[in-house]
């Protein structure tokens, strides 16, 4: 009788997590046709090309190789796919991606989702292992709303793929915890090693996923032994085994599988590491100032807060800390995994100088998972200790969706208005209102949509490289500006001189038209739990969706 309501409880909670992934599903699906982002088509573009038969992409950036592999044979598949019926689709796949190009990008952009929602199920089945279904059940929920989380599972990029194998390694890290069988050891660190194939075949920062299998992994060396030191150093040479050659013959073969001219391209792939590492990039550096790397531990220590939950967070923060200084239970030395490869992929992103808010995706699905178990374990010790259980009931799920409704209305407004309201979408609305057509206008901006009847060159930062009468010269018209590039040069002369130079000669040499903010009074700019109270106290839920984001643009007429 036990068994069967331990069963039914089980069941219980698969039913609510396939509860929670349809509503996870339905938040990231949500008019996914119209994403964009600005790292979207360096992936794209080259998922096209392999498609079409190019196998050597010649990009290493992150470098992305299995995302924009995935997504080429994706397209492959839907183009052969659509041919039985259709003979216009027997084209090459490079035409049949200018025709159709909305179509291309909406199926890279659900390839993503798809990684996201497996990164909830292993949330799940992760937090279930490490304490109970309930809490599985708690971490999948959270990130199902997990600001941060929504927003990346949405862009055909490599930070939610990344994160997904950083799960699945975690996952197979606590199934080798206690795993005696030869056979099953040897598969699981097979899989381990797949899984960082593919990770650092995703992205640079995916190498984060050896740390899970590398702990275990001493783990059991050391209680192999009991824990004594004479023996544990006399037979340090076993702890290159039969597993761990299989573990790197898999992540060998992956890798080459996903990433095939990494040997070929070795020179190339060096000098796109070392750029992406670097600690001087304009807008997410420190511009100069000392203590980077600490500058950086907060930054990624603070954002969570806003991203993740302001409750959940704390929440988190605290298992992850109870964790680490209760190791020597037994019940919480599986967590210590988690909370180990939390506290070195904080101090690995921190050293590398720069502070990028997708960086911060893996500590989603992590801090879920903490909180999952950090609420789960309270639970159970106010059951043990109060008689009214329906009371404790009743509390536990007002304090759920106190916690929950935050962020959860952060992601749905973010979703429904993010990539509508933008300052380069209201830009793009008064150059097509306001300015005469056939007008030749540059710009430093990605998306500016201004239609067929404008002669638009978009060249970003390099915009600056020249002077406003150089541009009239050429015969441009307009120039749209991101002010905020001479705040950032101002911090940093030495090393942006031609912008400084070019703001110099802009206020002499051109009429200022019009200046595009973001608005600073949004639901998106208080993500925190109180700052989302304090701002729909104020507001109510009539201007929820009254959202304008993006940089400051300035459009300026040459004379």
């Amino acid at each position: 009788m036990n068994h069967s309501i331990r069963q039914l409880t089980v069941y219980r909670f698969r039913i609510a997590l396939v509860v929670i992934l349809f509503g996870a599903a339905w938040l990231r699906l949500y008019d996914i046709a119209e994403v964009k982002n600005v790292d979207e088509p360096n992936i794209i573009h080259r998922a096209v090309s392999v498609a079409n038969g190019q196998m050597h992409i010649h990009w290493y950036n992150w470098p992305g190789q299995s995302l924009i592999r995935i997504d080429g044979v994706v397209f492959k598949m839907v183009q052969m796919t659509r041919a039985v019926s259709n003979s216009d689709w027997r084209q090459p796949m490079t035409v049949l991606y200018q025709e159709q190009k909305n179509y291309f990008e909406t199926i890279a952009h659900i390839v993503t989702v798809l990684f996201g929602l497996i990164s909830i199920t292993l949330v799940f089945f992760i937090a279930e292992r490490l304490y109970s279904s309930f809490a599985g059940t708690l971490a999948a929920l959270f990130l199902s709303v997990s600001y941060l989380h929504v927003r990346h599972s949405r862009f055909a990029t490599p930070d939610v793929p990344m994160t997904t194998a950083l799960l699945a390694n975690i996952l197979i890290a606590l199934l080798l915890w206690n795993e005696q069988r030869a056979k099953r050891v040897q598969l699981l660190y097979l899989l381990a090693g797949i899984v960082v194939g593919f990770a650092i075949a995703t992205k640079y920062t995916g190498a984060l996923a050896l740390i899970p299998i590398i702990f275990v992994h001493i783990i059991r060396f050391f209680e192999q032994y009991h824990w004594q030191w004479k023996k544990i150093i006399r037979s340090s040479w076993r702890l290159i085994n039969l597993p761990v050659l299989l573990f790197f013959l898999g992540a060998l073969a992956m890798h080459t599988v996903l990433n095939p001219f990494f040997f070929v391209d070795i020179q190339a792939i060096l000098k796109q590491l070392l750029y992406e590492a670097q600690p001087i990039r304009m807008g997410v550096d420190w511009s100069g100032q000392k203590y980077i790397f600490l500058k950086n531990l907060l930054f990624y220590l603070r954002g969570p807060f806003a991203w993740s939950g302001t409750a959940i967070t704390g929440i988190a923060y605290t298992t992850i800390l109870y964790s680490l200084w209760r190791f020597h239970r037994t019940r919480w030395r599986p967590f210590t995994v988690l909370s180990i490869f939390f506290v070195m992929t904080l101090v690995g992103l921190s050293s590398l100088g720069l502070h990028w808010s997708r960086w911060a995706v893996p500590f989603s699905p992590l801090i879920a998972i903490a909180a999952g178990v950090g609420i789960a374990a309270i639970v159970v010790k106010i059951q043990q200790r109060c008689r009214q259980q329906f009371l404790v009931a009743s509390i536990t799920t007002f304090f759920l969706v106190m916690i929950i409704f935050p962020q959860a209305l952060v992601s749905f407004v973010a979703v429904h208005s993010f990539e509508d309201q933008s300052t380069s979408r209201q830009m793009g609305k008064y150059i097509r209102q306001h300015l005469p057509t056939g007008s030749t206008i540059v710009a430093d901006t990605y998306y500016l949509e201004t239609g067929k009847d404008y002669r638009l060159e978009t060249p970003r930062m390099k915009l600056y490289a020249r002077l406003p009468e150089d541009y009239r010269q050429q015969g441009v018209d307009y120039l749209v500006i991101k002010t905020q590039r001479h705040s950032y040069a101002r911090k940093q002369p030495e090393l942006y001189p031609e912008i400084l130079t070019f703001f110099d000669q802009l206020d002499y040499s051109a009429k200022k038209i019009v200046r595009v903010v973001p608005t600073d009074d949004s639901l998106l700019n208080h993500k925190r739990d109180i700052g989302v109270y304090t701002w729909l106290a104020q507001h109510g839920f009539s201007n929820l969706f009254s959202i304008e984001n993006g940089g400051a643009l300035t459009l300026y007429q040459l004379p």
